[in-house]
């Protein structure tokens, strides 16, 4: 009889239930206050703003003067996440020893102040996915988990991520004995442990040179959904097979392979370049390839110690 830690990946929790209630209704309410707190409006919602201010306009004289219009949190929303809650409890419990689970939600820092963004890259670090389109309802959910209070195990932090967070507290050993990562990114199929994909309906376990070859494919691919470029015309599948026929590969195996693909790539756009007649040497291109390697390793890389670097060493490099 016992109870399993569980640590959760909140930020996808939060944006997949805010996709899934991307419908905005309308109701009035007294005061902002009370909109966080009551109970609907009794007269319904309105799809348009317009609308719901001018119901307010015609119902003054019945006592509804200086009602707000404001959205309302469609209940959709708060039924994703207690779905996918309940989702990641029975995994656990299904397929470990445990039978019951405690869940800990993490999320990411603000990407203005994130730690990566100090570290050079070829592109800005996520920079493209200023425009993409946020849940409308992500603030609000978020808001939601932190009113609630530390007692359901909320952890944030001013520059780290979500992944960070859980890449530390499943490494440390302090805070948590053997906890389970639940997560849909595969980033996170780079620390070792047990993982629940609440998506796949999946639980599996990662050890730690199955986490490290999982990084060194991740330097081969890079990250589109991170802004990380990789080496162009290789992905997923090409990077296991690049990786997987290195018979009980090491560190330096992985590290070696990764860098003379780099390498390989960087001299070959040189030579198809139109500007072959500037020729650049050798030993010059192959620092300009460890350069870009290093690069995306330590972006791609989570931390697992705190403040750390990627590193072969035992990732001593801290900053």
């Amino acid at each position: 009889m016992s109870t399993a830690d569980v640590l959760v990946d909140a930020d996808l929790l939060v944006y997949k239930a805010g996709h899934a209630a991307q419908q905005v209704l309308w109701a009035v309410w007294p005061t902002e206050e009370e909109w966080r707190h009551e109970e609907p409006f009794k007269h319904g919602y309105w799809k348009r703003k317009g609308d719901a201010k001018n119901w307010v306009a015609t119902h003054n004289k019945e006592g509804y003067i200086g009602y707000k219009v404001l959205p309302h949190k469609v209940s959709i929303a708060e039924d994703a996440i207690a779905f996918m809650k309940q989702k990641i409890v029975n995994l656990v419990i299904s397929n470990t020893a445990h039978n019951d689970a405690e869940l800990n939600y993490y999320f990411s820092c603000k990407l203005d102040n994130n730690f990566r963004n100090k570290f050079p890259s070829v592109i800005p670090y996520k920079g493209n996915r200023a425009d993409l389109p946020k849940p409308y309802w992500k603030d609000v959910i978020i808001k939601d988990f932190f009113n609630d209070g530390p007692k359901i195990g909320l952890e944030r932090d001013n520059d780290l991520e979500a992944d960070d967070l859980i890449g530390i507290a499943a490494t440390e050993g302090k805070t948590f004995i053997r906890p389970i990562i639940a997560s849909v990114d595969k980033d996170l199929n780079t620390i070792p442990g047990v993982h629940v994909n609440w998506d796949k309906e999946s639980v599996y376990w990662v050890d730690e040179e199955l986490a490290r070859m999982n990084f060194y494919k991740q330097v081969l691919t890079g990250d589109a959904a991170d802004n990380i470029v990789g080496i162009k015309g290789i992905g997923d599948r090409r990077a296991s097979k690049i990786l997987d026929s290195l018979a009980n590969p090491t560190e330096e195996h992985l590290h070696q392979e990764c860098t003379f693909k780099y390498m390989d790539y960087v001299k070959k756009k040189h030579m198809s370049s139109q500007h072959t007649s500037e020729i650049i040497p050798e030993q010059t291109l192959e620092l300009t390839a460890q350069k870009w390697l290093n690069q995306n390793a330590n972006l791609l890389w989570i931390q697992r110690y705190g403040r750390e670097q990627w590193g072969r060493d035992e990732n001593t490099l801290h900053y």
